[in-house]
């Protein structure tokens, strides 16, 4: 019989998958010169933000592989929105990956953060990052004039 434990890492990693399905519809209803087109010159694009998301997936799968956190983020760059897309989901690929293959011993060890945390509270991070970022995404659509849920 699957532990509790257990049962939660495939929670977590269902749900991680689960998140990247409105960011990548998002993105492919956006017209292409609006990929790359920010609201205000100090904000983000649409592109940006599956930068920003797979900056965080990065950063957890090593931290999880590595029972620590990386000192700093990755930064990915992507010379055209589809390279950001293709970014993306290879982040997205990994992260699951670390999620899946997490020891079920260690999932109640605790990692220092702002304040010491199991490492089964970690495995939702890139679940709800991703979500903050396809409300991003949404409303950089509302700004040019898309109203609509994709």
């Amino acid at each position: 019989m699957e532990s509790t434990l257990a049962k939660f890492t495939f929670i977590a990693a269902e749900a991680t998958q689960d998140a990247v399905n409105p960011i990548i519809r998002a993105f492919e209803a956006t017209p292409d010169d609006r990929k790359t087109w920010k609201p205000l010159e100090i904000g983000k694009n649409i592109s940006d933000q599956l930068l920003e998301c797979a900056s965080g997936n990065l950063y957890l799968a090593e931290g999880l592989r590595n029972f620590a956190m990386p000192a700093e983020y990755p930064e990915p760059t992507a010379a055209s929105p589809e390279e950001a897309l293709a970014i993306f989901k290879a982040s997205v690929e990994d992260v699951v990956s670390a999620i899946e293959g997490f020891p079920e011993d260690r999932l109640e060890e605790l990692i220092q953060l702002s304040k010491p945390t199991p490492f089964r509270k970690l495995m939702l991070f890139s679940q709800r990052h991703m979500q903050y970022h396809a409300g991003q995404i949404s409303y950089i659509q509302t700004l040019y004039g898309d109203g609509e849920m994709h």
